[in-house]
């Protein structure tokens, strides 16, 4: 059990790891974030709760599947709080299946495929133009219940692809999710 960690309670920056049956409670940035470079992560069926920014960032990372893990009650008692898990900065070929998402306060969004910061993104192709904040993000089968969206930005949602290429949102389950 991790708990109330300042900034992130686990820094994901190796290949061909299992994080499994683990249960995060708070935590002031990310429970887990992912680096650039790093890839093949299983996270399987484990628990997040309190947490008041992202439970997960998926930040850079390849190949990474997130399955059946559970992201519930949220902290939002001191700030808005960012999606429960958010693919971004070049994240390539990542997997949300059969999670579950369940009272949440989230500012716009629960789940983010790509990324919403295209002034803060710096990668480029080799023609100078933006490169994709994510490509190849498939959300499949997950459940979102009493998802309560904070903020009035007219583009909210339980689910958001921003700046993602060839991404999939398929067979996912919403019910009483404000929009």
């Amino acid at each position: 059990t991790f708990t109330g960690c300042l900034e992130n309670c686990m820094l994901y920056a190796g290949s061909h790891n299992i994080i499994k049956g683990n249960t995060f409670i708070g935590g002031g940035e990310e429970n887990i974030k992912t680096i650039t470079g790093s890839s093949d992560g299983l996270f399987l069926n484990n628990d997040f709760s309190g947490f008041m920014n992202e439970a997960m960032d998926i930040f850079g990372a390849h190949r990474v599947y997130v399955i059946g893990n559970k992201f519930h009650d949220n902290d939002a008692s001191l700030r808005v709080t960012s999606p429960a898990i958010w693919a971004k900065a070049g994240a390539k070929d990542i997997s949300y299946l059969n999670n579950e998402f369940y009272n949440l306060d989230v500012e716009i969004h629960a789940m983010v495929l790509g990324g919403c910061c295209w002034n803060n993104w710096d990668g480029k192709n080799s023609d100078g133009s933006l490169k994709y904040m994510a490509e190849n993000v498939r959300a499949i089968g997950n459940t979102f219940r009493n998802i309560n969206i904070i903020s009035d930005y007219k583009f909210s949602g339980a689910i958001a692809a921003e700046g993602c290429d060839g991404c999939l949102i398929k067979d996912n389950l919403l019910e009483d999710v404000d929009v």
